[in-house]
């Protein structure tokens, strides 16, 4: 398998190697394409079958983590498993059915960190009532985390830690992401986004969290 690498900024795609061709997407920060030992430009799929390039001096390696341990829960887990909504609608207030793994949306933001990191690791976290009624909301996910049932850590530790989650609680906003690669996000945004990335910096996030018994690992860029 060649190595694989990420995106470092929003990189334009184009139609063959080089910036006289035609543009045709831009990958987000912390996309993944497999090297291809050409210079200058790698050659990456679009699905069914079409092929763009991108400036290889804008891509940087994937550093792997350590070999999990068999049976561990791990952050990057946590994160894959929130990566195959991306796409997926948003709906202020819906109802995800947290039994269902095949379940593909609608969501809202805390419906959908609830609902993955049970399919990880089978617990409930972030929920009114987990035993009979569960009905996740970003208030729950504060109350869990006051009462000490997921862990609390420092704000830029998570941001730079895959598969941690941030929250923002206050009068003006609530709203809870997970923490993707190079300080981006996986989040059920809005409706006018459904389940995208985006950047974790200048959104006014108070708080870090992590989950008990699932091993993350801090990427530190720079």
């Amino acid at each position: 398998m060649n190595p694989r690498f990420e995106t470092t900024a929003d990189l334009n795609v184009r139609s063959g190697p080089g910036v006289g061709y035609k543009h045709l997407d831009t990958l987000p920060p912390g996309r993944e394409v497999e090297e291809v030992l050409i210079p200058d430009w790698c050659p990456i799929s679009l699905g069914d079958g079409a092929v763009g390039w991108v400036n290889r001096k804008y891509l940087t390696p994937v550093v792997p983590g350590p070999e999990p341990i068999p049976g561990q829960k791990t952050g990057e887990m946590i994160l894959a498993q929130a990566e195959t909504h991306l796409g997926q609608r948003y709906v202020l207030g819906a109802r995800a059915d947290l039994n269902d793994p095949n379940y593909a949306g609608p969501w809202d933001c805390a419906e959908m960190i609830t609902f993955d990191v049970k399919m990880v690791t089978g617990k409930i976290y972030g929920a009114l009532t987990p035993e009979t009624n569960p009905d996740p909301w970003t208030g729950a996910w504060y109350a869990d985390m006051k009462a000490g049932k997921v862990i609390e850590i420092p704000l830029e530790q998570a941001m730079q830690t895959p598969g941690a989650i941030l929250l923002r609680f206050d009068k003006q906003v609530q709203h809870i992401v997970f923490v993707g690669r190079n300080r981006t996000t996986v989040e059920a945004r809005g409706a006018a986004y459904g389940v995208c990335r985006h950047v974790v910096d200048g959104r006014g996030f108070q708080y870090g969290i992590l989950i008990p018994n699932v091993e993350y690992t801090e990427v530190r860029n720079g």
